[in-house]
């Protein structure tokens, strides 16, 4: 999916999903980044119960 997909994806949610599922997507680093600005741009509307990102290239420097 990388950044481009994720930015789509994220661009067609609801501030109502609670179910995220995007495992095995390849979002890398900046695709993460992508999702928690989404996050925050939601704010408290945001009703996210389970976020699934297993095998997607995110590593352990994001924040370095």
């Amino acid at each position: 999916m990388g950044k481009e997909g994720g930015i789509a994806i994220l661009s067609s949610l609801s501030d109502k999903i609670r179910i995220l599922n995007l495992d095995n997507n390849k979002i890398g680093n900046e695709g993460l980044l992508t999702l928690v600005e989404w996050i925050e741009s939601v704010g408290s509307r945001c009703q996210l119960e389970d976020l699934s990102l297993e095998n997607n290239n995110i590593g352990d420097t994001l924040m370095a």
